[in-house]
């Protein structure tokens, strides 16, 4: 068989097949379907390579892109499909934000998914590098909040942000701050200050207590300041997992913690899931480490919608459930850990420090 194409000058494409060198089919279809039906035998990395090295031609198309529905869908399918290495210690990735962020004509709080960007921004600051640069934008976002006087209702933010400053100077500082604000305004009584400070000494520190029997099955409990935290420990063991529904028996584990909250004693509201070393007793201050595989943030809370739906009656089985869900490459390369220990016991000098236990009741 022979496919014999004559494309018109009017971009349409004249298709002839012959057998034997006899026509046997004739169409005339338009040049985009002809281009299209080309593309679909190509795999499509050769279709990506094309278009990524005609950058100019891309770059006019996506400029007087009217319709931009097809557009997002296609970006939100492939930041959804990158790899999770692509977005570790990326530079083109925060090049990519700025220019996202430039391009906003508008920013609003009350915008749920701009709430939902800050959120996430604001969940990573504590892994930011401290330095000059930070510093200053730091400065300069209070500024532009401590500067807003029309909005009351924004009064008591500030009273928090001075609380929060000053719950993190030493006493020296403290005393120094209150003879700067004396100086700059010696016609005001500068009470206010001294019972923020006397207020913020008291409450900096966590109260930690604990007293009472442990509830069956239960580890530990650590009560505070901010609510009450169920601890219940899984022995290092092997588990049978899976890897996108595929089992994979006998992947060797740590020794686990799991962290519970509830809501009016009741109903789960949060879940974390830590590493510890073995044949330690568990205490405020015992090192904790990371989880080693996939599905766990980098503050020890599961991605695993699903807790909310267990009581505290569920809380001795909910670790084992969340290690014999379904895993995927969420955050590390899950399969290759899991690879790595399969009908193994883990090593734990492989685990990456996360803190204190304390931190995280």
């Amino acid at each position: 068989m022979k496919v014999v194409t004559t494309i018109s000058e009017n971009n349409s494409v004249n298709v002839k097949r012959y057998e034997n060198n006899v026509c046997v089919g004739e169409r005339n279809i338009r040049l985009v379907d002809y281009c299209r039906g080309m593309m679909k035998p190509l795999p499509i990395g050769a279709i990506f390579e094309h278009l990524s090295t005609e950058t100019s031609e891309l770059e006019e198309y996506l400029k007087e892109l009217n319709e931009p529905k097809n557009f997002n869908e296609f970006l939100t399918m492939l930041l959804k499909n990158l790899s999770a290495s692509w977005y570790q210690d990326n530079p083109i990735l925060l090049e990519v934000l700025a220019i996202v962020i430039s391009k906003l004509n508008t920013i609003s709080v009350d915008n749920p998914n701009i709430v939902n960007f800050l959120t996430a921004v604001t969940h990573k600051v504590n892994e930011i590098p401290l330095g000059d640069n930070l510093g200053t934008l730091v400065i300069e976002i209070l500024k532009r909040f401590l500067r807003e006087n029309s909005n009351k209702e924004l009064e008591q933010k500030k009273v928090q942000i001075f609380e929060a400053i000053i719950s993190t100077l030493s006493s020296e500082q403290k005393d120094e701050l209150q003879n700067v604000i004396s100086q700059l305004t010696p016609h005001m009584d500068d009470e206010w200050f001294k019972q923020m400070i006397e207020k913020s000494t008291a409450i900096k520190q966590k109260i930690t207590y604990f007293s009472g029997s442990l509830p069956p099955g239960l580890s530990y409990m650590g009560v505070n300041t901010l609510g009450t935290s169920y601890v219940y420990e899984v022995p290092k063991s092997k588990f049978r997992v899976k890897y996108h529904g595929a089992p994979i028996e006998d992947v060797g584990h740590p020794r686990l913690l799991a962290i519970y909250k509830l809501k009016n004693e009741e109903q789960v509201s949060s879940m974390k899931l830590v590493a510890v070393k073995e044949n330690e007793e568990i205490h405020d201050l015992m090192d904790v480490y990371h989880y080693p595989y996939s599905h766990v943030f980098s503050d020890g809370k599961v991605c695993w919608y699903e807790y909310g739906n267990f009581k505290k009656s569920d809380l001795p089985q909910m670790a084992n459930l969340f290690l014999s869900t379904s895993n995927s490459n969420h955050g590390v390369d899950c399969l290759k850990l899991y690879k790595e220990n399969e009908g193994k016991d883990f090593d734990d000098s492989k685990l990456k420090p996360l803190g204190k236990l304390k931190e995280l009741l």
